[in-house]
Parts: structure tokens; C-alpha cells; sequence
């Protein structure tokens, strides 16, 4: 690559959001040129020492209108995150034991509060609603992610259903019309 012709526009993690970038630039007339070093080319991106990114390189001529399109293209994508909704219907994460469960909500959570790109709203229905109330092991987590602005959507008929609506840690307390609510206001929907 002739570097006296190119430009570095940006780095990213992953060989995927890498050409998804290129793709999205190539539609406005933008060359893109890709350069990562690794051991090789996986689904599952290598992050040690700096493997597994990808530097995005342009024209230097177009380099102006390049930057102008990375910078929608991360509004676009924040704003879409923002306008996630989670629904949790288990005491858990998936259909296994019970503690199996809930030991991959407790990771999941964690992985999740280490994003600067957090949800709009958690909504707990149906058995999920226990994680809210007092002895759940994600108390915390869930406490963390609402102080970052998260809100917690808790179905008030469930939690009376197992006895639970005083037992409640976390939260707001709401009917299904505000997890109807919740949905119809977002851009993705995403059911754990």
C-alpha cells in the first residue's frame, strides 16, 4: 500500500465491523483498504496484544468525506443500542438448572456493565422477575446498570402471582402496558 496515498481513518475491532465499514463506505464512492495483523482470520476476534483489530485505510483525497460518514455511521449505531430493549422471562439465562442460570445472567451482566453501549430497558416477566427481589445474586449488577441510566421494567402481575411485590430490591415496578410500551418504542428487541 502506497502510503503516500493513504490515509488511516479508523481501527476496529474485528474483521466483521471491518467490512461492515468498508461496505457502508463503499456505497458512497469510498475505497477502503484493510490491514490487520494476526494469526489468522477467525469469527471470534483475537484481542491480545492488539490482535484482531483492523485498521481502515482511505484515499487521502477522500479522507474529509470518510471521516463525515464514520461519524453518522457511529451516531447511527449508538442510538440504535440506546434504543434496545432486553426481556428476561427466566430466573436466569436460558432453560437449564436453575443456578446454571443465573451463574450465565451473573456473567452476562458483568460483560454487559463493561459496554459503554448499554440498553435502553430490562424488562423481567414471568419467572425473570425474581432476579429483582430480595436473595437474587444479581441484585448489584442490576443496581449498577440503573445507576448508568438502564431502566428496569418489572411486570407487577407476576410478582404478584409468586407473592413477591414486597420483596422487590431493584427497579420499577410497572404493568405489561409499560413492557408493551418499552417494545414498541424500540428499535430492536432482544429476549434472553
Amino acid at each position: 500500500m502506497d502510503e503516500m496515498k493513504w490515509e488511516l481513518l479508523t481501527s476496529v475491532q474485528g474483521r466483521l465491523e471491518a467490512e461492515l465499514l468498508k461496505t457502508y463506505l463503499g456505497a458512497y464512492g469510498i475505497d477502503v483498504e484493510l490491514f490487520q495483523e494476526a494469526v489468522g482470520h477467525h469469527v471470534y476476534p483475537v484481542t491480545v496484544d492488539g490482535l484482531g483489530y483492523v485498521e481502515l485505510f482511505v484515499s487521502k483525497e477522500r479522507a474529509g468525506a470518510a471521516h463525515q460518514l464514520l461519524d453518522e455511521y457511529n451516531q447511527a449505531k449508538e442510538s440504535k443500542v440506546k434504543n434496545t430493549v432486553i426481556l428476561v422471562t427466566n430466573n436466569g439465562l436460558g432453560n437449564a438448572d436453575e443456578k446454571l442460570q443465573q451463574l450465565l445472567f451473573t456473567k452476562y451482566l458483568e460483560l454487559l456493565l463493561q459496554h459503554d453501549e448499554l440498553p435502553a430497558a430490562i424488562c423481567f416477566y414471568t419467572n425473570a422477575v425474581k432476579l429483582v427481589c430480595e436473595g437474587s445474586p444479581v441484585i448489584e449488577s442490576l443496581r449498577a446498570l440503573e445507576n448508568k441510566g438502564v431502566r428496569l421494567v418489572i411486570c407487577s402481575t407476576c410478582l404478584s402471582y409468586f407473592n413477591l411485590a414486597d420483596k422487590v430490591q431493584v427497579g420499577i415496578v410497572g404493568g405489561m402496558g409499560d413492557i408493551l410500551e418499552a417494545q414498541m418504542k424500540a428499535e430492536k428487541v432482544i429476549t434472553l
